[in-house]
């Protein structure tokens, strides 16, 4: 019979600690990193007054009363086009234009920048 005694040897208790022996010491935190400086350019600067602009808000309620079927508006992208129905809580309007019908929110498509009467 094999004496494995002799083949493994164990350490002494003394010379290996088990884990949960290990010292900790509560109530400390551990070490943080050191926060590094941010870079001078990404700091906010306060909001500057913005100067007034010389354009002024259109009156859009005397523009928006002007829009009804039959007249004609502008878009960026299709050009002129003629306003052909408005449903009755002028909520849309749809314009036919030389690429075809287009329906859009009114009166966001004016406010937008979309429409403007032309």
């Amino acid at each position: 019979m094999v004496d494995f005694s002799k083949i493994i040897t164990m350490p002494d208790e003394e010379e290996m600690p088990m884990a949960a022996e290990k010292k900790v010491e509560y109530g400390t935190k551990p070490a943080q990193p050191e926060k590094k400086p941010e870079a001078k350019h990404l700091e906010q600067k306060p909001e500057q007054p913005r100067p007034a602009e010389n354009k002024e808000e259109p009156d859009w309620m005397e523009i928006l009363d002007k829009v009804r079927p039959g007249i004609t508006v502008k878009h960026k992208m299709f050009g002129n086009g003629d306003v052909v129905w408005m449903d009755k809580a002028k909520k849309y309007i749809r314009v036919k234009f030389a690429v075809g019908e287009k329906q859009f929110l009114f009166p966001d498509a004016f406010v937008n920048g979309f429409l403007t009467l032309g």
